[in-house]
């Protein structure tokens, strides 16, 4: 499903916002994303730009652990 959908949305060429709260499917639809914590957006931009940020929240969000105990 996310292949077809991500196809169209490419075809059609027009912006397409997307509101998941799957990791997976974010970075496998979306060329830029935009990160929520609390009803704000904390970040925003490609992939890379998101994970290097150093951002406590979304540290957690990639790895799934917190930033001070991470062994990743």
């Amino acid at each position: 499903m996310r292949s077809q959908l991500r196809t169209y949305v490419k075809k059609s060429d027009i912006p397409c916002i997307a509101v998941t709260h799957s990791f997976r499917d974010a970075v496998s639809l979306g060329d830029r994303l935009g990160v929520m914590e609390r009803g704000r957006i904390v970040q925003n931009g490609a992939l890379e730009e998101i994970k290097g940020s150093g951002n406590p929240f979304l540290h957690h969000f990639f790895c799934g652990c917190s930033k001070d105990s991470c062994r990743r």
